[in-house]
């Protein structure tokens, strides 16, 4: 499931542009079925939720330090995920604070 969940990821934030998640929960649904779609989708939720979660933490520090911290954290909660996956994470929560 690591992998699919990362694949998942991948996809997920592949269209880097305004309409990320509207884009991205359609290409998982289309790419994993509408019930494994929506649950991926779900846990990615969980940890967009998480991000902002962590963000929070360090209201002082720049974007960019704070991005590279959130990106810090994610990766120790969630060790299976490539630096890939988790690069995508924290560049999504640096867009929603920007």
């Amino acid at each position: 499931m690591d992998d699919q969940l990362s694949s998942a990821i991948v996809l997920y934030f592949s269209d880097r542009r305004i309409l990320v998640e509207e884009r991205g929960r359609k290409l998982l649904l289309e790419s994993f079925g509408p019930e494994l779609g929506a649950e991926l989708i779900s846990q990615i939720d969980g940890m967009i939720e998480r991000t902002f979660e962590i963000g929070e933490q360090f209201p002082t520090l720049s974007l960019d330090s704070a991005e590279a911290m959130v990106a810090e954290a994610m990766h120790r909660e969630y060790p299976q995920l490539s630096s890939e996956v988790i690069a995508a994470l924290a560049w999504y929560w640096g867009v929603g604070n920007f």
